[in-house]
């Protein structure tokens, strides 16, 4: 399920978004092997119902013993300065309307109450402000910096990466090549064991 935000009327766009979401694609399709017809998209959603629906979709095609869930979404946050929840943009969101905005929490609940074992959710947010939103996605730059990382990494493969390459793999690999470059890190939350869900063959050294 691949979600993302990269036109706005309120907040800066974000035009690398759309590469981020067509090499994700390519990559669920040939290297995690997912069936087209089980690959989702919502480009540019003008309601958080648009988004619950397709991840109903997704939920309801994933086998709930051998399947698993993948879930991607790249576009503006913000946190609540009332209460601190995490809110994600949407087309029209303003950022002093709260209600324009996708609450974090409601998709959070949705993706737990799946019955499908393994799920994964990867957020690549942008801040509001040109400032920070520079570091984040460049100007000019193919992919988002750190949905960048994740596309060369599964893509081209991890140098010295076991054979497979794990939840685990991924994030620390991404995690130190963003340190290294004095980008933003990512952080993560782990459940049940969710560091050891395998992704996709390393591809490094292949032609």
């Amino acid at each position: 399920m691949l979600i993302g935000v990269s036109d706005y009327t309120h907040l800066p766009s974000v035009p690398s978004i759309k590469n981020n979401l067509s090499a994700l694609t390519e990559v669920a399709l040939t290297g995690l092997g997912i069936p087209h017809s089980n690959v989702h998209t919502v480009e540019n959603p003008t309601s958080a119902a648009q988004v619950h629906e397709k991840i109903d979709l997704a939920m309801d095609a994933a086998d709930p013993v051998s399947g698993g869930l993948f879930i991607y979404y790249a576009g503006h946050g913000w946190t609540d300065p009332r209460n601190g929840r995490l809110l994600l943009g949407l087309v029209e969101s303003n950022q002093h309307k709260t209600w324009t905005a996708m609450e974090f929490d409601r998709l959070r609940e949705q993706i737990a109450d799946s019955p499908v074992g393994s799920r994964l959710l990867v957020l690549d947010l942008m801040t509001s402000s040109n400032a920070t939103n520079a570091s984040r996605a460049p100007q000019g730059d193919h992919f988002t910096t750190f949905s960048g990382e994740i596309i060369r990494s599964l893509t081209d493969g991890i140098q010295g990466g076991p054979r497979v390459i794990d939840t685990d793999t991924l994030f620390r690999h991404v995690r130190a090549s963003c340190e290294e470059q004095g980008w933003p890190g990512p952080s993560r939350q782990i459940g049940r064991d969710g560091d050891r869900v395998e992704l996709m063959n390393n591809r490094w050294g292949q032609p």
